[in-house]
């Protein structure tokens, strides 16, 4: 079980690579200045003294530890996909 859990894990990250890389070379930067400015953002986003900001951070990071840029593209990413087939599904619903 645990190895199925390591290869879905690297999976996400292989995702959250190729995404970091496509800006990259969008942008005209190195991989290595994306990976930065969003681990900058991260820890700003995780500092924000906002009360919705922290109750974020302390849902998203039950682990304590601060996700890599590639984790955190592929969370924010499945949250974004899970969030617009929900309000799809209701709208459909609606309808009936």
């Amino acid at each position: 079980m645990l190895m199925a859990e390591e290869v879905n894990k690297n999976m996400k990250k292989s995702k959250g690579i190729k995404a970091i890389e496509q800006v990259a070379k969008s942008k005209g930067i190195s991989v290595e200045d994306v990976r930065r400015e969003i681990e900058v953002a991260i820890d700003i986003a995780m500092h924000n003294p906002d009360s919705e900001a922290q109750t974020f951070w302390s849902n998203y990071i039950q682990t304590g530890l601060k996700p890599t840029p590639e984790e955190f593209i592929v969370s924010m990413a499945n949250n974004f996909m899970s969030e617009k087939s929900c309000k799809m599904y209701g709208k459909r619903n609606e309808r009936s």
